[in-house]
């Protein structure tokens, strides 16, 4: 590198930094700290000690970036929607509308999914809910365990396109693009991904009944039942309205939204169950 005190190709500084990575993360160093490491450690080797000063200086110019108020505030939204019963209210919804169908619990998963990503941006949001909530329900209606965990696994993936997602918020960062642009770019290609999960499931179950079958009719309700399921849907329709409708708009920016989306996640417990009863 020129000017630098070690003159190495990038193709050798990348595999160095790499294969340093993996030698932390294989004795046991957490993640944060095996990536804190081996940036410094390779920032001063190459530059010297002026390399601290390149550290330090990113370090403050990312912690005085507005834009990333909103990442712990999607984390806070996603922490209040698993303890929050969201997901069992909407399963139990899903589960009454789409029971019938073949594969009808796993195609209500991956639905579920959707509206996590929707409100939260978090896979672990909905990995865990779903886990906890769809998993055990699959299993118990004979479903293969193959497609009942991978309906979970794969579905629980869409929160990284469908807006909002935190890891747009580091890509519109780093590669300086508008954070709403990029989350206009990722509705279309997320829906598409949700839509063929909900194809290859329907198929698999018409053509393989034993391994995702239908929910049994004494289990799909009435009708008066499968109507007032739908409150579960109301408050989750609000969250995505103010998250998403905001930033499109251009009203609030994230940070601002995020403030106004965990508040409303806040108090959405509370209005499923006054809907609800």
């Amino acid at each position: 590198m020129d000017g630098g005190l070690v003159a190495l190709s990038p193709e050798i500084v990348t595999l160095l930094m790499f294969g340093c990575l993996l030698l932390g993360l294989a004795i046991g160093i957490p993640i944060s700290f095996a990536l804190g490491a081996v940036g410094a450690g390779f920032g001063i080797w190459l530059w010297g000690w002026d390399g601290c000063y390149v550290v330090f200086s990113r370090n403050w110019a990312l912690m005085n970036t507005s834009i990333l108020m909103a990442v712990p505030l999607f984390i806070l939204m996603g922490t209040i929607l698993q303890g929050s019963g969201l997901a069992d209210a909407l399963f139990s919804m899903i589960h009454r509308w789409a029971g019938a169908l073949p594969g009808g619990l796993a195609i209500g998963a991956v639905v579920v999914c959707v509206f996590f990503g929707a409100m939260s941006g978090l896979t672990g949001a909905a990995a865990i809910s779903l886990g906890l909530v769809a998993l055990p329900a699959m299993l118990k209606r004979g479903y293969s365990k193959h497609i009942a965990v991978g309906t979970i696994a794969g579905g629980s993936t869409l929160c990284v396109m469908i807006p909002p997602s935190v890891i747009m918020i580091f890509v519109a960062l780093f590669g300086e693009i508008s954070v709403g642009q990029m989350f206009i770019a990722g509705i279309l290609p997320g829906l598409l991904i949700a839509t063929l999960f909900i194809i290859y499931l329907f198929i698999t179950a018409k053509r393989h009944p034993e391994q995702a079958p239908p929910v049994p009719p004494e289990e799909r309700g009435d009708w008066k039942g499968k109507i007032a399921s739908l409150s579960a849907g109301l408050p989750t329709v609000l969250v995505i309205a103010l998250v998403l409708g905001t930033i499109f708009t251009g009203s609030q920016d994230q940070s601002n939204n995020e403030y106004g989306g965990q508040t409303c996640t806040q108090w959405q417990p509370f209005i499923a169950n006054s809907t609800g009863s």
